[in-house]
């Protein structure tokens, strides 16, 4: 009898661990599907406007060629495929008045001149700034 019960003890004792690392790997799963969920999109640099994620439809990218639309002329500039290296970018272009990265990678940089052209397409893959007082189409 006492070997019957020390064997069935030890099966509950199996069990209950069994269970116990289920029950972690669940709580594991949850917690990474839940931090996944809660991704925060990174920041413009300080003395930019963060914008919804997305683009407008004038986008230029490497060289300044223009990337909206149908564009066969349009050359991503993934040298500057970094918020920071973008922002340096369109400070450093004439008539820039916004940019923003694509994050996936190859990241790309595409700066938007003179104006910031309806429609905006939303696409949480993009980060998009604006200097501070540039007027946003509806």
């Amino acid at each position: 009898m006492a070997v019957r019960s020390s064997a069935v003890l030890l099966w509950g004792l199996g069990v209950l661990w069994i269970g116990q690392c289920q029950s972690r790997r669940h709580i594991q799963l949850h917690h990474d599907n839940a931090t996944a969920q809660l991704k925060v999109p990174p920041n413009c640099p300080s003395e930019w406007v963060s914008h919804a994620p997305g683009t407008w439809s004038n986008p230029a990218g490497a060289d300044l060629s223009p990337c909206g639309g149908h564009s066969t002329t349009c050359h991503e500039d993934t040298e500057n495929g970094t918020l920071v290296l973008c922002a340096r970018k369109c400070e450093a272009t004439l008539r820039c008045v916004g940019f923003e990265v694509y994050q996936p990678a190859p990241a790309a940089c595409y700066v938007f001149l003179d104006t910031l052209a309806a429609p905006f397409t939303p696409n949480p893959d993009c980060v998009a700034c604006i200097k501070p007082g540039t007027p946003t189409p509806p």
